[in-house]
């Protein structure tokens, strides 16, 4: 398992919220980062107005809240509806920067965690010899 924050990105930085003091806009970036905040701006849109980001638990061993945004399975839905529309993977990677930055990160942080464990790997082989 790899634990990984996933990366900022400028649409989740005054983002439409709703907890407990009502609605607000809020930088959500690292609090509310699931996948379908990447999935781009039409899928996360519902009748003009982004989808907020409903406040949902506490974490007290970090001090804040974590959210996420409504109706995530309709999200889902419409970006799987969009990324049908371009013509190749190259258009998609194109209207999708967030989502491949994202998908960069998260293998950028497989690779490392592979490397580490091929070198403890190596270590506790060589340690084993002697």
């Amino acid at each position: 398992m790899i634990v990984l924050r996933l990366p900022d990105i400028e649409l989740a930085t005054n983002y439409p919220t709703i907890g407990p003091q009502g609605a607000h806009l809020v930088d959500v970036n690292g609090l509310a980062g699931s996948i379908e905040l990447y999935l781009g701006r039409s899928a996360l849109t519902r009748n003009g107005d982004l989808r907020p980001v409903r406040w949902s638990g506490y974490l007290a061993s970090a001090g804040v809240y974590q959210g996420e945004v409504e109706g995530k399975g309709e999200v889902e839905a419409a970006f799987l509806a969009l990324i049908d529309s371009h013509p190749d993977p190259e258009a998609a990677r194109v209207a999708y920067p967030d989502l491949v930055a994202t998908w960069q990160a998260i293998f950028a942080a497989v690779e490392m965690t592979a490397e580490i464990a091929q070198r403890e790997n190596m270590l506790n082989r060589d340690a084993d010899f002697w």
